[in-house]
């Protein structure tokens, strides 16, 4: 895919560490003890951002970002850009 390489070289230019994580990994841990499937990832993201609207079935997408941003603030240690320049 284009632009992961080219997400790849940014991250590279800037001198910070770029983490892959797999959707296996992070819906472990963040759904544990619930489906894995549209409607548990919804159910889930309302929880933990209840000021979002994650109504209807095709909101799935949003709801799995918020859930993967959700995964990689609580589990990923970030430089920050500043000490880095």
């Amino acid at each position: 895919m284009m632009n992961y390489g080219i997400l790849l070289d940014i991250c590279a230019g800037l001198g910070t560490r770029c983490t892959e994580i797999t959707s296996a990994v992070w819906k472990k841990a963040v759904m544990s003890g619930m489906g894995r499937d549209k409607g548990s990832a919804i159910l889930q993201a309302g929880e933990l951002y209840p000021t979002l609207t994650f109504g209807r079935k095709k909101d799935h997408h949003r709801a799995e970002a918020a859930l993967l941003g959700w995964y990689s603030l609580h589990t990923i240690t970030y430089t920050s850009v500043s000490t880095l320049v």
